[in-house]
């Protein structure tokens, strides 16, 4: 699918928390996302494509720094 992508840009335009395994362990967070991508072909051509992702993330401690980062990201693309 990208092969034949220029450039392209993503849009979120919401994203909001989701929790769907009781046994969700603590220092997690999933979240759902929705959007467009913004897409230049190599031809010259512009498409925007809509886009759904899952996303799980983490919190790591590196000393006195703690940062969220991601534990697992999937993404739904539909034409």
């Amino acid at each position: 699918m990208w092969e034949v992508v220029a450039d392209r840009k993503h849009v979120v335009h919401k994203a909001f928390p989701g929790s769907f395994q009781e046994d969700n362990i603590q220092g997690e967070c999933e979240l759902m996302l929705h959007g467009d991508v913004h897409t230049t072909k190599k031809d010259g051509q512009s498409v925007v494509i809509p886009w759904a992702g899952h996303a799980v993330l983490v919190k790591t401690a590196d000393g006195e720094k703690e940062e969220w980062k991601f534990k697992k990201y999937r993404v739904y693309i539909q034409r």
